[in-house]
């Protein structure tokens, strides 16, 4: 499997989840960020606006091959991790793994947006760049998926 193939894959898998209602939600929890600056409203952001770069990647240059046994490990700790965390929510749970998966696969970006404060309402900054804030606390926990992000600590 090659990422271009991945990207099918994916959009495939969300076609359930229209791109009008998902720009209304970034509409939505941008409108209510400007009054709030909770960590979760940077998250839902990242997440929307990374879902809509998904529908709309134009495919360039040479497809990477993909590492289909980190794939397959990835996707099934990423089930683990959100029946433990989001037990119920099938569809959500869904949305985050088709985030995820482009996001560390194909875009090669960070899982949570950099600058993203952590438990101690902290952002991190390595040369004056944020770094994930949430790895260095998370990488240690045995359900954490910090291992397939591509951010630094």
């Amino acid at each position: 499997m090659n990422t271009y193939d991945l990207l099918k894959r994916l959009r495939r898998e969300a076609t359930p989840f229209r791109i009008e209602d998902i720009e209304a939600r970034l509409f939505a929890v941008r409108k209510t960020q400007a009054e709030n600056t909770l960590p979760l409203h940077k998250l839902l952001i990242y997440n929307y606006e990374s879902f809509l770069a998904l529908q709309r990647a134009i495919p360039n240059g040479t497809p990477m091959p993909v590492n289909e046994k980190k794939l397959r490990e990835m996707e099934t700790e990423l089930d683990n991790y959100m029946t433990m965390h989001l037990p119920g929510d099938e569809n959500y749970k869904a949305f985050i793994r088709i985030v995820s998966v482009y996001l560390t696969f194909i875009a090669r970006k960070p899982l949570h947006p950099p600058g993203m404060l952590n438990e101690n309402g902290q952002a991190i900054y390595r040369d004056g760049i944020a770094v994930c804030s949430l790895r260095i606390e998370e990488i240690t926990k045995p359900s954490s998926l910090c291992r397939f992000c591509v951010s630094t600590i």
